[in-house]
Protein backbone atom coordinates (compact mmCIF):
# COMPACT_ATOMS: atom_id res chain seq x y z
CA UNK A 1 0.00 0.00 0.00
CA UNK A 2 1.27 3.28 -1.10
CA UNK A 3 0.37 6.66 0.84
CA UNK A 4 0.31 10.51 1.07
CA UNK A 5 -0.55 12.80 3.45
CA UNK A 6 0.29 15.64 6.10
CA UNK A 7 1.15 14.01 9.99
CA UNK A 8 2.65 15.86 12.73
CA UNK A 9 5.59 14.44 14.38
CA UNK A 10 4.70 12.85 17.75
CA UNK A 11 6.14 12.79 21.30
CA UNK A 12 8.65 10.28 20.98
CA UNK A 13 12.36 11.23 20.10
CA UNK A 14 13.46 10.65 16.69
CA UNK A 15 15.92 8.16 16.48
CA UNK A 16 19.00 8.48 14.20
CA UNK A 17 21.34 4.96 14.22
CA UNK A 18 22.75 2.80 11.79
CA UNK A 19 21.30 -0.70 10.56
CA UNK A 20 23.42 -3.72 10.51
CA UNK A 21 24.65 -3.50 7.27
CA UNK A 22 26.54 0.31 7.68
CA UNK A 23 23.63 2.03 6.22
CA UNK A 24 21.96 5.22 8.23
CA UNK A 25 18.10 5.07 8.83
CA UNK A 26 15.91 7.46 11.21
CA UNK A 27 12.69 5.96 12.78
CA UNK A 28 9.65 8.47 13.19
CA UNK A 29 6.31 8.60 14.94
CA UNK A 30 3.85 10.30 13.36
CA UNK A 31 0.38 10.91 14.16
CA UNK A 32 -2.60 11.19 11.83
CA UNK A 33 -5.04 13.71 13.29
CA UNK A 34 -8.61 12.24 12.22
CA UNK A 35 -10.76 14.52 14.25
CA UNK A 36 -12.29 14.54 17.67
CA UNK A 37 -10.27 12.57 20.08
CA UNK A 38 -9.19 9.51 17.75
CA UNK A 39 -5.68 9.43 16.30
CA UNK A 40 -3.52 6.86 14.75
CA UNK A 41 0.17 6.62 14.68
CA UNK A 42 2.89 5.90 12.60
CA UNK A 43 6.08 4.20 13.22
CA UNK A 44 8.25 5.55 10.03
CA UNK A 45 11.30 4.00 9.59
CA UNK A 46 13.53 5.37 6.46
CA UNK A 47 16.95 4.39 5.43
CA UNK A 48 19.81 5.77 3.10
CA UNK A 49 21.69 8.65 1.73
CA UNK A 50 18.43 10.80 1.57
CA UNK A 51 17.31 10.12 4.96
CA UNK A 52 20.87 11.17 6.90
CA UNK A 53 20.96 14.60 4.34
CA UNK A 54 17.51 15.12 5.72
CA UNK A 55 18.43 14.68 8.96
CA UNK A 56 21.73 16.55 9.20
CA UNK A 57 19.74 19.54 7.41
CA UNK A 58 16.65 19.65 9.62
CA UNK A 59 16.98 17.78 12.72
CA UNK A 60 16.70 20.75 14.62
CA UNK A 61 13.17 21.48 13.65
CA UNK A 62 12.06 17.36 13.86
CA UNK A 63 10.00 18.64 17.16
CA UNK A 64 6.56 17.05 18.61
CA UNK A 65 3.86 18.83 16.51
CA UNK A 66 5.83 19.73 13.38
CA UNK A 67 3.75 19.28 10.51
CA UNK A 68 5.52 16.68 7.53
CA UNK A 69 4.11 16.03 4.34
CA UNK A 70 5.07 12.35 3.80
CA UNK A 71 5.08 9.64 1.46
CA UNK A 72 5.18 5.88 2.80
CA UNK A 73 5.11 2.43 1.17
CA UNK A 74 4.32 -0.65 2.89
CA UNK A 75 2.15 0.18 5.53
CA UNK A 76 1.08 -2.52 7.54
CA UNK A 77 -0.42 -2.54 11.61
CA UNK A 78 1.45 -4.17 14.23
CA UNK A 79 0.72 -4.48 17.59
CA UNK A 80 2.67 -1.80 19.46
CA UNK A 81 4.74 -2.72 22.63
CA UNK A 82 3.15 -1.84 25.01
CA UNK A 83 0.71 -3.25 27.96
CA UNK A 84 -2.09 -3.48 26.79
CA UNK A 85 -0.82 -4.27 22.93
CA UNK A 86 -2.15 -0.67 20.91
CA UNK A 87 -2.18 -0.88 17.12
CA UNK A 88 0.29 0.76 15.81
CA UNK A 89 0.69 1.70 11.80
CA UNK A 90 4.53 0.84 10.27
CA UNK A 91 5.41 1.87 7.37
CA UNK A 92 8.85 2.80 4.89
CA UNK A 93 9.65 6.33 4.13
CA UNK A 94 9.23 7.21 0.60
CA UNK A 95 9.54 11.38 0.78
CA UNK A 96 9.23 13.29 3.89
CA UNK A 97 9.35 17.38 3.95
CA UNK A 98 8.44 19.72 6.61
CA UNK A 99 5.63 21.88 6.55
CA UNK A 100 6.35 25.88 7.65
CA UNK A 101 3.52 26.08 10.02
CA UNK A 102 0.60 28.57 9.19
CA UNK A 103 -1.34 31.28 11.07
CA UNK A 104 -4.38 31.07 12.15
CA UNK A 105 -5.89 33.65 9.32
CA UNK A 106 -3.70 31.77 6.78
CA UNK A 107 -6.18 29.24 4.38
CA UNK A 108 -3.29 28.46 1.71
CA UNK A 109 -3.65 24.88 0.76
CA UNK A 110 -0.19 22.66 1.21
CA UNK A 111 -0.68 21.79 -2.21
CA UNK A 112 -0.44 25.18 -3.77
CA UNK A 113 2.64 25.88 -1.76
CA UNK A 114 5.76 26.90 -3.67
CA UNK A 115 8.47 24.75 -2.15
CA UNK A 116 11.60 26.80 -1.48
CA UNK A 117 13.08 23.77 0.04
CA UNK A 118 14.66 20.87 -1.03
CA UNK A 119 12.60 18.23 -0.79
CA UNK A 120 14.20 14.66 0.48
CA UNK A 121 13.08 11.81 -1.49
CA UNK A 122 14.03 8.01 -1.65
CA UNK A 123 13.88 7.83 -5.64
CA UNK A 124 16.69 10.76 -6.03
CA UNK A 125 19.57 9.11 -5.41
Amino acid sequence: MHATGTLYLGKARPVADTAPDGEFRLTLLLIDNLGGNEKESYRVRWSGPQAQAFWQARSAELVPGAIVHAELERIRATAGATYPPIAELRARVVRLEIVPKRLPGERVQLSNQAHSEPVYSAYAR
